[in-house]
């Protein structure tokens, strides 16, 4: 539950907060390249925060599977014997 939440506030400040940094500088330079760096900033953010929830996803469903099926176990068992015939 703590990795699912922490997970939501990462995905929040990137999804939420760092394009509000990126609107007041495109504010700022106005209409001479502003819409560009919006959309660069924007772009970016969404490729990075997709990565990390993919990533993160990947993380807790292996870790549900060894878990719940015994694969360290199975893992450890087989580092050990792997010399008997």
């Amino acid at each position: 539950v703590l990795a699912v939440l922490a997970a939501g506030f990462v995905h929040y400040v990137l999804n939420v907060m760092l394009p509000l940094v990126f609107q007041l500088v495109a504010t700022a330079l106005g209409d001479s390249g502003g819409w560009v760096v919006l959309a660069i900033g924007t772009s970016a953010t969404g490729l990075v925060t997709t990565a990390f929830l993919a990533g993160f996803a990947v993380a807790l469903y292996l870790d549900l599977r060894v878990r719940s099926e015994g694969l360290d176990l199975q893992l450890e068992a087989d580092q050990h014997f792997a010399g008997a015939p």
